[in-house]
This record gives structure tokens, C-alpha cells and sequence, in this order.
């Protein structure tokens, strides 16, 4: 199952990339660069994640996350 992300915080999100390569894709947006798109999101703080799964609901968090908490969420929406 696929699964974009958007993120922020580059260390614990190329961790996760490199844990999940084949299963999951992650996306980096400029939301200065792509304001109509930060727009349709609300995105208006950041870091902002925006975990989108292939079926199911989307899910957002804003705001800083460590390394466990990140990966605790790819592995909620990635469920074998």
C-alpha cells in the first residue's frame, strides 16, 4: 500500500524513507512556493504532516514530532 507524506523535519523523515522505501512515498512541499496548495490543506504552521492513505481517511499533525512518534504513525496507516 502506498502512502504520501508531506513533511518537514528532514532527518526523521529520510529515516523513514529509507525504513519504508516500497511501501511508502514521501512528498516535501514549499508551502511558500505552493501557497494554493497550503491553502486547500489549512496548512498554516509548520512542520506539517499530512499522512494521505491509498484507502482509508487522511490524517494531519502539526507541529514538531521526534523520530518514535513519526514512525509510530507511518506504521498506524501502513498496517500489514
Amino acid at each position: 500500500e502506498k502512502l504520501g507524506i508531506e513533511f518537514y523535519d528532514r532527518d526523521i523523515v529520510e529515516e523513514a524513507a529509507k525504513r519504508y522505501a516500497g511501501d511508502v512515498v514521501f512528498y516535501k512541499v514549499d508551502i511558500d512556493e505552493e501557497t494554493e496548495l497550503a491553502q486547500f490543506f489549512g496548512i498554516q504552521s509548520i512542520p506539517f504532516f499530512l499522512f494521505i492513505p491509498m484507502q482509508g481517511t487522511p490524517s494531519a499533525q502539526t507541529g514538531a514530532m521526534d523520530a518514535e512518534s513519526f514512525d509510530r504513525m507511518v506504521r498506524e496507516i501502513v498496517k500489514p
